[in-house]
């Protein structure tokens, strides 16, 4: 057990070391989503100057185009808020008529956008690690941790993954609820509701568990929607709005789904068992005011975006989700940090192979294509193959049960309501160091790939 030393926080070297390590996954990698939904996000408002809007979905629902075949599978606010951002993009191409993702400068601006959502997550975490009465260095590990931390190294280093653009609201929406302003709540998860439905998922526990009258729920939830519901009625009817939406619809059911036992009559989802359970504890659970709220709603987050994670057929790029939550009770349960850091990283690491072992196609040196290396180094083909990772493949069930355990020790190490030894510790350097350093595996092993 480590001690606490008087001014116990993350050191320039740690901060140096991390901040190349982003940077080179950075510009080195990327999963062509991002590519396609900055695409479509340009394609918004070039039709919003036309005043030509109602064709958005039809003029990108392409088949064999120059980025394969594409179509929308998200409501238009998310295209709305990242085009905002790609503006420029739409100019230069007006001006200079290139096409901005043949060009490596043009990809990590439209990629930078992250990094600005990122900023925007932890700046908004700072206030409500402030409004929970947490010290400065527990600000400055929650900030050095949420970076490091190899789902954040993976989804928005790798991948490019835009789901952080919904935390970020999501966040906002819950620093507003600790301060039981109703307006403000509701508005900011109606925003990332409409962006990604996920931030539903969290919405509905923490409203059950401040409001017991019906009526208001059924007000709130119904006000959280509007935007999604706005979005949709709009489109209802126009061209390729459905075909675009309903196969990216029927995927996430069939997610959901995947996690299942047998029941009476058909399968049964775990995910729904769980989730269920957890909104009718929050009904049932007395509340308090200020103290419940301070005390559970950040335990809620990570429970609901915990099992999301672990009991649902997750995409790589949505395990970003729980990172939040997962950093709050690094820093938050003093007592116990070598044991929670501990935990964390056999949860995280485990649940990570499971999503290279099972996304071969997602894991591979193709992530490199468009990026530095790859226009340092250029290949006619890139290979689809990682080594040595088809042999994980009989590990699966083991790797699954131990993330599942791990994470029932995590939510039961941090209950709010266990009693816990009045002993502040620091943080274990040396786990931290393993934690940070673990993506270097699976991206040394897609670069070895990228050169045979």
């Amino acid at each position: 057990m480590q001690k606490l030393k008087k001014k116990d926080v993350p050191t320039k070297i740690e901060w140096i070391f991390l901040i190349i390590l982003f940077l080179f996954l950075f510009v080195n990698f990327m999963f062509p989503d991002i590519i396609l939904t900055t695409n479509h996000s340009i394609s918004f408002y070039d039709l919003l100057f036309k005043n030509d809007l109602i064709h958005f979905y039809s003029e990108n629902y392409i088949i064999n185009g120059p980025l394969g075949t594409t179509f929308m599978t998200y409501d238009f606010p998310i295209f709305a808020v990242m085009g905002l951002w790609n503006i420029p993009l739409l100019l230069l191409q007006k001006i200079f008529n290139f096409i901005w993702y043949n060009n490596f400068f043009s990809i990590l601006y439209a990629k930078s956008i992250l990094i600005l959502f990122s900023i925007l997550t932890l700046w908004i975490m700072k206030k409500i690690l402030i409004l929970l009465k947490k010290e400065k260095n527990d600000i400055s590990w929650y900030n050095f941790l949420f970076i490091s931390s190899p789902i954040f190294l993976m989804v928005i280093g790798l991948f490019a993954g835009y789901d952080i653009i919904s935390i970020f609201f999501s966040l906002v929406g819950i620093y507003y609820y600790l301060q039981n302003k109703d307006k403000q709540f509701l508005l900011f998860f109606a925003i990332a509701i409409s962006l990604k439905l996920f931030a539903l998922i969290l919405f509905i526990p923490l409203l059950l568990l401040k409001y017991k009258k019906l009526g208001k729920i059924v007000l709130y939830l119904a006000i959280s929607l509007s935007i999604l519901v706005f979005s949709k009625i709009i489109y209802m009817n126009a061209p390729m709005y459905q075909e675009s939406l309903n196969s990216f619809n029927d995927g996430m059911i069939t997610y959901l789904m995947t996690n299942n036992f047998a029941g009476s009559f058909s399968n049964v989802s775990i995910f729904a068992i769980i989730y269920t359970i957890i909104c009718i504890w929050c009904y049932l659970k007395e509340y308090k005011g200020k103290e419940t709220l301070e005390k559970y709603t950040m335990y809620i987050g990570l429970v609901v975006m915990g099992a999301f994670c672990t009991f649902v057929t997750i995409h790589p790029q949505w395990f970003i989700l729980i990172l939040p939550y997962l950093c709050y009770f690094l820093i938050e349960n003093k007592e116990e940090r070598y044991q929670n850091v501990l935990l964390e990283i056999v949860y995280v690491v485990s649940i990570l192979l499971v999503l290279i072992t099972h996304y071969t196609w997602v894991f591979c040196p193709t992530l490199l294509y468009r990026m530095l290396i790859n226009n340092l180094f250029p290949l006619e083909t890139i290979s689809t193959h990682m080594p040595l990772i088809a042999r994980l493949n009989e590990y699966l069930p083991l790797l699954s049960g131990v993330s599942i355990a791990c994470f029932i020790a995590i939510l039961y190490l941090n209950f709010p309501d266990r009693k816990k030894k009045i002993v502040n510790t620091g943080m274990p350097k040396n786990l931290i160091w393993i934690r940070m350093c673990f993506i270097l595996i699976p991206v040394l092993l897609m670069i070895i790939g990228y050169f045979r």
